[in-house]
C-alpha cells in the first residue's frame, strides 16, 4: 500500500470487502512502469537513455550548432566588429577629437 497521509482514509481501505482483492506487487509495478513508459517524451522512447542526464547538455548543443548550420548555410560568417571604447561611447560626437588626415 502506498503511504497514505490520511489515516481514517488507510483505515476505511483496509477494512474494505474487497482489500483481500489487492493485485500482487509485481503486478502493481508492472502496470505502473507501463504507466511511467507510456508518458515519456518521444525521444526518450527512442534514445537508449540511463537514468542520469548527463548527455542532455551536449544533445542542446548539437543541436544549437545545427540550427546554426543551417541558418548560415549560404552566407559568410561575419568577423568580429570593432566596438568604440568606453571614453569614446560617453563624449558626444562633437567633442570627440578629429584625426588629422
Amino acid at each position: 500500500m502506498t503511504n497514505l497521509r490520511d489515516t481514517r482514509l488507510h483505515r476505511a481501505l483496509e477494512q474494505a470487502p474487497d482489500a483481500t482483492l489487492r493485485p500482487r506487487q509485481h503486478t502493481r509495478e508492472a502496470i505502473r512502469g507501463a504507466a511511467h513508459g507510456a508518458v515519456r517524451p518521444w525521444w526518450q522512447r527512442w534514445l537508449p537513455v540511463g537514468r542520469g542526464r548527463r548527455w542532455a547538455p551536449a544533445f542542446a548543443t548539437v543541436l544549437v550548432a545545427g540550427l546554426i548550420t543551417v541558418l548560415w548555410q549560404a552566407q559568410e560568417v561575419p568577423g568580429p566588429r570593432q566596438e568604440p571604447g568606453a571614453a569614446d561611447r560617453a563624449m558626444p560626437a562633437s567633442a570627440r577629437p578629429v584625426a588629422p588626415p
